[in-house]
């Protein structure tokens, strides 16, 4: 155990969560929520506490409990055997608990989810102990009131009332402020009632395709949403500068052909209302696609119609010194593809953090100027690259929680040095509306966190900025 002064924000904090039991934790990555929470666990004397979070931090979790805990509890990870069903690993964990009387356990989100016929043998596990203090990390992941993540923790939360809870996130409200009200179920479900349609009728006007416009009754929902939140922000950090560069590129004339086929094709369904939210998205998406240079055929391959962003990439490269680490963001399979070609080109080692693979350490331990490619929807969220000043984003989602996460995974506590993030985009494409949309809700709102950006906002968006 470290034997290194709290900073007065991060006391401020421990004492909040003693008080009051059940609390959202709203602080800027790098300020220590998780030194806070491990912190009430030796103070409170909590002998069993769970901690639910992407499979990302799991491990960050043991490390930080060896280094602020009070030695008095077993870490226990889920993630002990890659290839272990969950089956396998509930009753490789129940084995330990029971030799184990004071234990905190790490589980990720993904092994929790519930379905409506079944219920697994870990999830089942975790609703038959009785647990003195239950984290949920990066909470903003259980948005959705009806996912199935979301549900197990909501009965959790029930089922154990009189534990310590706490919910933790840098982007509470990721989507809207709807969003809250899944987190809060959690938490402590008398906040904002059980009934989403009651929520949602009680302080939202809610538009065209189901998205949030306004609050009814803003000073309401601030009230209830800050009576079990502490928030502090990223100026009680020193941080360097940051810089943002858009790099407009234009497609071929051929896949720009074929981008705008696609783009007629798609107004004309959706002004016939002839599309659904879902099957929009995926149409979106075939757009996005054909910016990074492929387009998705009836037999499930793809064929190449533009090189134009591999192109941008590798000038990019060329003008990075061989010696700086570099951190690149893509979304889709096809651009890892095209991105991993590329670097191969500039004569760096290639690293990737994915769905599939994680040399995140490796990367880490490397004293090169070397590449990280990054699935931003695997290293969005806890995670640290701070190693690197540089980082470039290949394609984005339509998510501004995953931009804004990716942003700080840089522009964060230990960064040194100036961060310079490159967009690349494709001109009088998908690629600069999104990003214009996305990027002018990047501040988090300073009355009620209202950040609102859902799937079906942006397909609003775009019909109200067609060319």
């Amino acid at each position: 155990m470290l034997d290194i002064p709290m900073r007065w924000y991060q006391q401020d904090t421990v004492n909040y969560i003693r008080e009051h039991r059940h609390v959202y934790l709203n602080l800027y990555m790098g300020l220590g929520k998780t030194r806070c929470c491990v912190e009430v666990a030796n103070l409170e004397k909590c002998r069993k506490v769970l901690v639910i979070c992407p499979k990302a931090v799991i491990n960050t979790w043991s490390e930080e409990y060896q280094k602020w805990g009070n030695g008095t509890l077993e870490v226990i990870s889920d993630d002990m055997g890659k290839t272990w069903s969950v089956d396998k690993i509930a009753d490789e964990l129940k084995r330990r608990m029971q030799f184990k009387h004071d234990f905190i356990i790490t589980v990720n989100f993904a092994k929790i989810v519930q379905s409506k016929d079944k219920i697994n043998k870990l999830t089942q596990l975790l609703f038959t102990t009785e647990w003195d203090m239950i984290i949920v990390d990066e909470a903003h992941k259980i948005k959705q009131h009806n996912g199935g993540s979301a549900k197990t923790c909501h009965k959790l939360g029930k089922l154990n009332y009189n534990a310590i809870k706490v919910a933790q996130s840098g982007t509470p409200l990721p989507n809207s402020p709807l969003s809250a009200f899944s987190q809060y179920q959690f938490l402590d479900n008398e906040v904002f009632g059980e009934s989403y349609n009651y929520f949602q009728k009680k302080y939202f006007m809610i538009g065209e395709y189901n998205q949030y416009v306004a609050l009814w009754d803003k000073d309401g929902f601030k009230k209830k949403l800050h009576s079990r939140m502490i928030s502090f922000e990223e100026g009680l950090v020193s941080l360097p500068e940051s810089m943002h560069q858009g790099i407009t590129i234009d497609l071929e004339p051929k896949a720009l052909k074929i981008y705008k086929e696609i783009e007629k094709n798609f107004y004309v369904e959706l002004d016939k209302g002839e599309l659904t939210v879902n099957i929009a998205l995926t149409k979106l998406l075939r757009l996005s696609q054909v910016t990074g240079g492929f387009i998705p055929l009836d037999d499930g391959g793809y064929e190449q119609v533009s090189n134009a962003k591999a192109e941008a990439l590798e000038e990019l490269l060329d003008d990075i010194s061989v010696d700086e680490p570099v951190v690149i963001f893509y979304r889709f399979d096809t651009d890892k593809t095209q991105i991993i070609e590329t670097v191969k080109k500039s004569k760096r080692q290639l690293f990737e953090l994915s769905g599939k693979k994680d040399e995140l350490n490796e990367w880490k331990s490397s004293t090169t100027g070397d590449v990280l490619i990054v699935q931003i929807q695997s290293g969005n969220a806890g995670v640290s690259f701070v190693r690197s000043m540089y980082c470039i984003y290949y394609s984005i989602g339509y998510s501004e929680t995953d931009l804004e996460q990716s942003i700080k995974r840089l522009h964060r506590s230990g960064q040194e040095r100036n961060v310079m993030y490159h967009h690349i985009l494709c001109k009088g494409t998908v690629d600069e509306k999104i990003y214009k949309k996305i990027s002018s809700k990047m501040k988090v709102a300073r009355d009620i966190l209202d950040t609102s950006n859902s799937d079906s906002d942006i397909i609003a968006y775009l019909l109200e900025n067609r060319e």
